[in-house]
């Protein structure tokens, strides 16, 4: 067993990228050749299992009948061995299919469900990879030591880390698996070729039966694509599950919306042209062989990290505080400078102490000096020294633009009519921040003072806003229209490009808005820093503020407007 201190994860993008291509690739072939996958599965999941291949476009047979078994593995284009209800009846069919799939070189998928606490099914799926070695192996990371002949879990449960497995898993290789895939907070998948760490998924995955049944059977079908290898397969299963387990806990409730949530999220990956343009997939190396390299930890993997730099706000409603409640809301990690102490309420705002610039960029200096921040969210900066302090660190982390995108939420007047951002500090915005900002996230107000006129309150107003400030120079515009009257809550979102997309969400009546530009702009940032693409990270981000909206829509303790983010969606409490 290796100390959690000689594994390490090293992120690359060329192989993010050939992950992202793999990827979108096998997602198409999936959809013209709907592989046949026959699941030998656990009975508990089999309606699930089946589900969650036809959601992906695949063709699922259940069939456990031993002569048809034999029939069925000679046609089928991948196979699941899934050990969940062992019972010698089911054990006699699987040994009767895996041979014949081993005979005619065919893959299959083995997931060793238990193996290693329970007796029977040990000896027998220890005697059956002896002789006939499965394609993948996908399992926790005490069935794959108990595989290699160690000691197993609790019960389905692991009681190591993914990379204690390891050692175990080059042994399987040896023995004839091509690839081994070990679940976990940190997937890693295992080939002769090296050890790659996947970094996605969701912790409420573990609140529901067949994940991992599901991930097998998908392994299965991918590997039954024409030119796939195994290696690929337990990737590209891997991103295509774990993505959509995440896609689809932004607007669960808890572990029963997470399942139907997970088949609709499985489907519409399956259907998209494009893919994230950013996935955490690394190498892993020995720590002896790499030790010119920035290292991180596969067992304790460093997770996606957001920084704010905003003012505060001692009710916790909006400004700093609502950042970084809204980071930890989404599982990333929350980094921040204080630009300015703000003595505000729901009612309004009583008066403000900006910090020195000094102070601000000793904070900031000290963040990027210790933290490999991928997402900034900059919020209140109040006047032009501020502004330029700012901009001044920004543009010391890399050569004209840094290596991290920037969400730049101009806060310029708080509800109650307070002036948060002096009219000398506006030029200045425009000129340092905005060229560096990766979107900017101006309200209806805030867009008309960026531009100087008047706004009309209707879409099409808000898309010629939206347009004419991409045309001036910022990168990518979201105007937020949550304060139009109407049903629908409508922003509107140009990318780089020039695209414009008008984005609705049915209205939550509610008179908890307190800090909903702050939440908005920070889970977009915090989606940004777990790799989704931009239209797909304000879409969530919405989604996300809608639901806390509605979580506390009823809540009454404060004097004015209440904070939005009283109640957070169950699944992403911490």
């Amino acid at each position: 067993m290796m100390d959690d201190d000689e594994v390490i994860a090293v992120a690359d993008p060329h192989v993010a990228e050939e992950a992202r291509c793999s990827l979108k690739r096998c997602l198409q072939q999936v959809q013209q050749q709907h592989p046949l996958v026959h699941c030998l599965t656990n009975e508990v999941v089999t309606n699930v299992t089946a589900n969650a291949l036809l959601a992906c476009g695949a063709s699922p047979l259940m069939v456990v009948d031993r002569d048809e078994c034999r029939a069925l593995a000679a046609l089928a284009n991948g196979m699941l061995i899934n050990i969940g209800t062992f019972s010698a009846s089911r054990a006699d069919a699987m040994r009767q299919a895996i041979e014949v799939r081993h005979a005619s070189n065919l893959p299959w998928v083995l997931d060793p469900v238990a193996v290693g606490a329970l007796a029977p099914r040990t000896e027998w799926v220890l005697s059956v990879v002896a002789r006939c070695p499965p394609s993948i192996v996908r399992g926790n990371a005490s069935e794959v030591i108990a595989l290699a002949g160690g000691k197993g879990g609790r019960g389905t449960d692991s009681t190591v880390q993914p990379c204690h497995a390891l050692p175990a898993a080059r042994q399987l290789l040896a023995q004839g698996v091509k690839a081994v895939a070990i679940s976990g907070e940190t997937d890693l998948i295992v080939t002769a070729d090296g050890v790659l760490a996947v970094q996605h998924g969701h912790a409420l995955l573990t609140r529901i039966t067949g994940a991992g049944c599901m991930l097998g059977a998908l392994m299965a079908a991918v590997a039954g694509l024409k030119d796939v290898d195994a290696g690929e397969a337990a990737l590209v299963a891997t991103l295509w599950f774990t993505l959509a387990a995440e896609r689809a806990a932004v607007s669960a409730q808890g572990p029963g919306a997470l399942m139907a949530g997970l088949l609709d999220a499985l489907y519409a990956l399956a259907a998209e042209s494009t893919i994230l343009s950013s996935l955490r997939v690394g190498r892993v190396f020995a720590a002896e062989a790499s030790s010119m390299i920035p290292q991180r930890r596969v067992c304790d993997p460093r997770p996606p990290i957001a920084m704010t730099i905003a003012g505060t706000d001692p009710t916790g409603g909006a400004g700093l505080q609502a950042d970084l409640s809204t980071f930890r809301a989404l599982k990333v990690f929350g980094a921040s400078a204080i630009t300015a102490v703000v003595a505000q309420n729901t009612l309004g705002v009583n008066d403000v102490v900006p910090l020195a610039p000094a102070m601000i960029k000793a904070q900031i200096e000290a963040v990027f000096e210790d933290l490999d921040v991928d997402a900034l969210k900059i919020g209140m900066l109040g006047q032009a020294d501020i502004v330029m302090a700012v901009a001044e660190c920004l543009l010391e982390q890399g050569d004209g633009r840094p290596p991290f995108d920037i969400v730049l939420d101009p806060v310029m007047v708080s509800t109650s009519g307070h002036a948060l951002l002096m009219a000398d500090a506006e030029c200045l915005l425009w000129e340092r921040l905005v060229p560096l900002a990766s979107l900017i996230t101006p309200n209806l107000a805030e867009a008309e003072a960026l531009l100087g006129r008047d706004i009309p309150p209707t879409p099409e107003g808000l898309e010629s806003a939206a347009l004419e400030l991409h045309d001036r120079g910022a990168r990518q515009v979201l105007v937020k229209g949550g304060h139009m009257e109407g049903r629908l809550a409508l922003d509107v979102f140009v990318n780089e490009q020039g695209d414009v997309h008008r984005l609705s969400l049915p209205r939550v009546n509610t008179p908890n808005t307190h800090g909903t530009g702050c939440v908005l702009s920070s889970a977009i940032t915090a989606l940004r820093a777990q790799g989704h693409d931009w239209l797909e990270a304000i879409t969530l981000a919405r989604r996300f503020l809608q639901e806390a909206l509605q979580a506390g829509q009823s809540e009454r303790f404060t004097l004015g407007h209440g904070p939005c983010l009283i109640h957070l969606p169950r699944l992403l409490k911490p």
